[in-house]
Parts: structure tokens; C-alpha cells; sequence
């Protein structure tokens, strides 16, 4: 059992690897350099942040300024980064 939960972990681990290495290529890409795992992280995070801002659901004011402060500070995080 135990053997079969450490499998699975590794393949998880495998393909969350093999999907970040396809993000970053896509963002090295499109920004025409070279992006590292950090940086493609905190560009995930950003997007993450500003689309759960602007999603046309009904939510609370107070959790929309929330998500619009994620994103600012998400945004000036990447600055730095990139």
C-alpha cells in the first residue's frame, strides 16, 4: 500500500514538473527571455489573482477588494521578478 502511495506521489510530482516545464517554455515564449520556475510562478499568480477578481459572480464588496489587493500586490511581486 504504501508502495502504491509513494508511486502515485512521484507520478504527480512527474507530471506537475512536466506541465510547469511546458508553462515556462510558453512564457519564455512570449516574452521573448528566458523565465525561470520562480518567476513563472509568480506570473501564474498574477493571472490567478486579477481573473478571480473580475469574475462576473456575485460576491461581497469586501472579498472583491480583497482580490483586487491580491493582484496588486501579485502584479508588483512579478516587477521585482522579472
Amino acid at each position: 500500500m504504501i508502495m502504491g502511495m509513494l508511486t502515485a506521489a512521484k507520478r504527480v510530482a512527474n507530471t506537475y514538473d512536466s506541465v510547469m516545464n511546458l508553462v515556462t517554455d510558453f512564457y519564455s515564449k512570449q516574452l521573448e527571455r528566458n523565465v525561470n520556475r520562480r518567476q513563472t510562478l509568480a506570473l501564474l499568480e498574477a493571472q490567478l489573482a486579477f481573473f478571480l477578481g473580475i469574475m462576473p459572480i456575485d460576491m461581497p464588496i469586501a472579498l472583491r477588494i480583497a482580490f483586487t489587493a491580491w493582484t496588486i500586490v501579485a502584479v508588483k511581486k512579478c516587477k521585482r521578478c522579472l
